[in-house]
């Protein structure tokens, strides 16, 4: 079964927030892999978005950067919708959206006839 969000992409996204914190706050990737008793390379494919985090990791990790968890999982500021959802999806979606203009333009145009016919029984 497809999900409407690219996982990896976030996850991706994830590690590059982690990254990005930590280089401003002058962290080490040695520092926090023995915060988190990870080896070098363990968090680096964290930061790399190659490894999958858990959220208990996210949390930890939020707690040794001092910053609040949803600095880390912030990613509606930096991925464009095409980036989260598949192909299928955003075809679905500019379908079920197609559908939906046209339901409107028919029921606007209904309205505006329903209108047209109360004003002319109005004047008459």
């Amino acid at each position: 079964m497809k999900t409407l969000v690219d996982c990896k992409s976030v996850q991706i996204r994830v590690g590059q927030n982690i990254e990005s914190i930590r280089i401003k706050q002058g962290k080490t990737i040695k520092e926090m892999a023995l915060f988190l008793k990870l080896s070098d390379t363990g968090y680096r494919n964290i930061e790399k978005g190659i490894s999958e985090i858990a959220l208990n990791k996210i949390y930890l990790i939020a707690e040794i950067l001092e910053v609040h968890y949803s600095q880390i999982l912030e990613i509606e500021n930096s991925l464009k919708i095409d980036d989260l959802i598949s192909k299928n999806t955003r075809k679905h979606l500019v379908r079920v959206y197609e559908k939906c203009l046209q339901q409107y333009k028919n029921e606007n145009e209904f309205l505006r006839k329903q209108l047209l016919l109360f004003m002319s029984e109005k004047n008459n």
